[in-house]
């Protein structure tokens, strides 16, 4: 296997990738009482970074330190601690800090450890960790905590490309997570060790599906090999259709993944499903953010379903026509909202006039942008004649009642998806510090990530890697990338050769082939 842990480099050849095998085994038994580990995933004071200078934190250096220990058990408790700040750091400030915290955090070689875990879980399906039977905790997945820490680790171009460089076969990886066969005992005296809740697996497919999110929106060298992956991409759009709270919490991941991939692939053979998707999310959907992004993803697929010709526009397949009520209420409540996304509003009109019939002329004379008066007419007839397209309606103006995240830009013609908050500050407000409170129940479930928004495709603007340089980027692109890991990024040549001097040049040598330095 190389180093960088990867079993084979990803390839675009098509076809379905071996689900995973989990297993539980002896080995994954560990001797500490689940209190115990308790204890050690957990931090027993707040802690204080400054995102600017990460290397200050004492408290950051234990937990590399820790990572590199010879016990496994030390190393995957440190990894666990480090995901509950990080995670809840990212979610407080944002994409510019975050983003050059990410990169540091990449060269120090946070994913050595990582690529230990994901690498056992494919050969030997070394999954969980379990604490001392007996001792009230379930069992506790390794490899979701991985994804998640990974997941997040992705905020830009070159953040990611430094992740695929020293995990190439991540994408295959997600997808095996994604498809993971039910847990198995690994050897016989394993059997009856422990009980691995369902819901345990289905918890590790959300970092699978924020990996393939990620991959689609910073990686365009990537999506080809993505859209060729159809088993992968069918399963996940199905899921969504599922009804479970599961399919409700995938749902915007789902709809950002395609919204990014129909950019540059063709889903053609996905179009039942991506319609099915962006409906539902019209009609279930209690936050602005996924309906602003349903919109902009039928969008995309009405680009696809232009490339056609127009008389087979109105030739769908049997299994959309069948649905083609169920398409129009959705329709309906969402058309009909006053004020929401106007610009879109000929889009709308055009699906109705696929589903129903009254609107052919809008689609055959070219769409003017507006409805005829008999059109409109026939539109409030219809939204009459459906008591629950107007509680949905009135749903739907409610949730766009409540007042937008700033950095929700409706009007934006090419839409992509950046990692941050909802309510992300303005870098000049943002302070660098972050404090992390201790969590109460670090053996709880996994924290659903909400930290999706939407605007232009606006590149982060990035700080000087030198550690006792703070400048930022005044504008995107200014500062020069480092040739060897890609990933550092300086202000000036003298910042760039202090860096050297100081210990990135052994970094740099090593951190391509093994996610950080040894």
């Amino acid at each position: 296997m190389e180093a960088g842990g990867s079993q084979n480099a990803e390839t675009g050849n098509g076809g379905a990738v071996k689900p995973l095998q989990p297993k539980v085994r002896r080995s994954s038994v560990s001797s500490l009482s689940g209190r115990k580990i308790e204890q050690r995933m957990t931090e027993k004071r707040a802690v204080e970074l400054d995102l600017l200078r990460p290397e200050s934190s004492a408290r950051l250096k234990g937990i590399f330190e820790q990572t590199r220990s010879g016990d496994l058990e030390t190393r995957f408790c440190a990894l666990w601690r480090f995901k509950d700040v990080y995670i809840n750091m990212v979610v407080a400030k944002g994409s510019t800090l975050a983003t050059s915290f990410a990169a540091y955090l990449l060269e120090q070689g946070i994913l050595q450890e990582i690529i230990r875990i994901l690498d056992a879980a494919q050969a030997d399906g070394d999954w969980y960790s379990i604490p001392r039977l007996g001792t009230g905790y379930t069992a506790i997945s390794k490899v979701g905590v991985c994804l998640r820490i990974v997941q997040l680790l992705m905020l830009d171009a070159r953040t990611v490309r430094f992740v695929r460089k020293a995990i190439p076969d991540l994408l295959s990886i997600a997808e095996g997570v994604y498809f993971a066969k039910p847990v198995t005992a690994g050897e016989p005296a394993a059997r009856g060790l422990a009980t691995v809740p369902s819901y345990r697996q289905e918890e590790d497919k959300m970092p699978a599906l924020g990996i393939l999110l990620q991959l689609s929106v910073w990686s365009k060298q990537t999506r080809p090999i993505i859209c060729n992956r159809i088993a992968f991409l069918r399963g996940a759009l199905r899921d969504c259709m599922s009804g479970s709270d599961f399919a409700r919490d995938m749902i915007e991941r789902v709809i950002m993944t395609f919204t990014s991939l129909l950019e540059t692939c063709d889903l053609a053979s996905l179009l039942d499903e991506l319609l099915d998707v962006c409906f539902s999310a019209f009609e279930t959907a209690q936050r602005r953010e996924v309906l602003v992004a349903a919109v902009h993803l039928l969008q995309s697929v009405l680009s696809q379903l232009k490339l056609q010709p127009k008389e087979n526009l109105l030739g769908l397949s049997a299994k959309a026509q069948s649905k083609k009520d169920w398409y129009t209420m959705q329709l309906l409540a969402a058309a009909t909202c006053p004020g929401f996304m106007l610009e879109y509003r000929p889009m709308f009109y055009v699906y109705l006039s696929i589903f129903h019939a009254p609107f052919r002329p809008f689609l055959i004379n070219g769409a003017p942008g507006q409805c005829t008066p008999a059109q409109d007419q026939e539109l409030q007839r219809y939204l009459a004649a459906n008591p629950a397209a107007v509680a949905r309606r009135r749903q739907i103006c409610n949730i766009l009642a409540a007042k937008p995240p700033a950095n929700v830009q409706e009007k934006s013609h090419h839409f992509s998806p950046h990692l941050g908050p909802a309510t992300a500050p303005k870098q000049a407000e943002t302070s660098s510090a972050y404090v992390h409170k201790p969590i109460k129940d670090p053996l709880g479930a996994m924290p659903a990530i909400h930290t999706y928004w939407y605007g232009d495709d606006v590149k982060p603007q990035r700080k000087c890697s030198h550690s006792s340089c703070s400048l930022i980027e005044s504008a995107s692109r200014r500062f020069k990338i480092c040739s060897g890991c890609r990933l550092a990024v300086y202000c000036s040549q003298d910042c760039q050769k202090a860096a050297w001097k100081e210990g990135h040049k052994s970094r740099c040598r090593t951190g391509s082939k093994d996610g950080g330095n040894r």
